[in-house]
């Protein structure tokens, strides 16, 4: 028997002690969900999670707003004895359940789901049919992948084919530098007019499945991909920039997603030890610096959300951190996730100076396809990183409401979301330039630029590439004071107004 429960809360059960019989059953076969209320603190929020999980129980994930359970009949029972009222069925697949573990007025069979759902007011009965159709497989292991969703050798032999399609713009690169935990690559295909040469441009970085059951993202990825290279009107995107596209980023996960769980989120390395059992997976959309240490992920290795030991401990975030070093920064990032459809903004918890601009740039992209906007479910995620590092044109795009629909609607989605990805493209760049040595002529790297009124408190920093040059996203119709250094020359100031959709102001410095 499965059976789906879902409970609204303002309160975590068993915070005080542990009822010996929690955790004790064998026979886990209860899905709870505990929504939690606004009853909750944002500082309450984060570790909810670890809470239940101190009460005895099965925690198989927890996000900002839900806890999920796996647990059996004794557990059930307290819980149900707990919240009393506050617990609806949402889902079953038995014809009949036992008395003593409901009352009859939350007894249900299959042929009157939708009769429960309509009388529940909670809003997991009330959900989005994709969504429902997700929550069933993570939990029961209903289904396998859809038909159609490529493995991640078809992936890898498409990005080959490209080079062969598109001679002189595409060419298949290796992004990692050493093998993941199970011995795989991140591949991925830069894109641009010749395409062999390292141009002095704008880079720009499309990546997706960071969260590896989240294959629609991948569809989405090569469908900006397709588009980018079969439209004659987007010809000069090539011309003036430098594309990449890593489609996979967790390639363990992937892999593990097709052959045994379809609904593993984090990659396969060895997360730790848990009560005598070995578990695996890091959340890699965790893993990364910004704000680690404060409100990234969870520190429990058993959750889905497990952020690592450190920052950077993984090969695959690593790799991406190094790759975009290598390749002399991005101008702008987009990073494809799934689901909710939302465009996600600036930080989580640690304050960003430019908060407000990034969150109107996001609203831009959200207007595109109709989607909400909010800020990322956590810190420590790779857009965030690539703000700190880079651009503050980083954005995470949540697609669709689930993350395994049918492959024909997840094209439709893709070719809706050509708009976004379109504005995306074209957004010119508010300040750029060049910064060069002021007797010899050569480009300055590494050229730190200060600008006034923004002051960055996450060891942000917006720096000059190896060909000298530097983008910065800012606000149009302001009058901006630029402190430039770098090791070696004298400081200089300088008054830049940005009166237009794009400025371009090179600088030289003197020794």
């Amino acid at each position: 028997m499965f059976l789906f429960i879902a409970c609204t809360v303002d309160r975590v059960y068993c915070d005080d002690k542990i009822p010996v019989s929690v955790g004790s059953s064998n026979n886990f076969q209860y899905i709870v969900q505990i929504s939690l209320t606004g009853l909750f603190s944002e500082q309450e929020l984060s570790g909810v999670g670890d809470r239940f999980m101190k009460c005895g129980f099965n925690v198989i994930s927890a996000t900002r707003t839900n806890v999920y359970l796996y647990i059996g009949d004794e557990e059930l029972k307290q819980l149900l004895a707990y919240y009393k009222d506050n617990c609806k069925v949402v889902y079953s697949n038995s014809r009949s359940m036992s008395e003593s573990v409901l009352s009859d007025n939350q007894q249900g069979e299959d042929g009157d789901e939708a009769d429960i759902m309509q009388k529940s007011t909670i809003t997991l009965a009330k959900m989005d049919p994709e969504l429902k159709r997700d929550v069933l497989k993570v939990y029961s292991g209903f289904d396998r992948v859809p038909e159609g969703y490529p493995n991640l050798n078809q992936v890898n032999n498409y990005l080959s084919g490209l080079e062969k399609r598109y001679p002189g713009k595409v060419k298949k690169i290796q992004i990692t530098t050493k093998p993941t935990f199970e011995n795989r690559h991140i591949f991925g295909v830069k894109i641009s007019k010749n395409v062999e040469k390292n141009r002095d441009v704008p880079n720009i970085l499309v990546v997706s499945a960071h969260h590896s059951r989240e294959i629609n993202t991948v569809i989405t990825n090569i469908a900006m991909i397709e588009k980018l290279l079969s439209d004659p009107n987007w010809e000069d995107l090539l011309e003036f920039n430098q594309f990449y596209f890593i489609p996979v980023v967790n390639v363990d996960g992937y892999e593990y997603v097709f052959t045994t769980n379809n609904f593993w989120r984090k990659n396969r390395n060895v997360a730790g030890v848990v009560n005598g059992t070995t578990v695996f997976g890091i959340d890699l959309n965790r893993n990364y610096d910004l704000g680690f240490n404060s409100c990234a992920g969870n520190g429990s290795p058993n959750m889905d959300t497990y952020k690592g030991k450190n920052a950077f401990s993984e090969i695959e975030t690593s790799a991406i951190r190094d790759f975009t070093k290598r390749i002399g920064g991005v101008a702008k990032v987009l990073d494809f996730h799934s689901s909710g459809r939302q465009v996600l903004t600036g930080y989580t918890c640690t304050n960003n100076a430019q908060q407000d601009y990034i969150k109107s740039l996001g609203q831009e992209l959200a207007t595109k396809v109709g989607y909400a906007l909010r800020v990322p479910s956590s810190d420590g995620e790779h857009q965030e990183h690539q703000i700190k590092e880079y651009t503050s044109y980083s954005f995470l795009v949540e697609i669709m409401h689930s993350h395994q629909p049918p492959l024909n609607e997840t094209v439709s989605e893709a070719v809706q979301l050509v708009s976004l990805f379109e504005h995306f493209a074209y957004k010119p760049i508010p300040l750029r330039g060049h910064i060069y040595d002021e007797k010899s002529g050569k480009p300055i790297e590494n050229a730190l630029i200060e600008v006034s009124g923004i002051v960055w408190k996450a060891g942000e920093s917006r720096k000059t590439n190896y060909f000298g040059s530097y983008y910065l996203f800012l606000a149009l119709n302001k009058t901006y004071e630029l402190t430039i250094t770098a090791k070696g020359y004298s400081p200089l100031k300088a008054s830049v107004s940005l009166t237009k959709e794009s400025t371009t102001k090179d600088f030289r410095l003197r020794r």
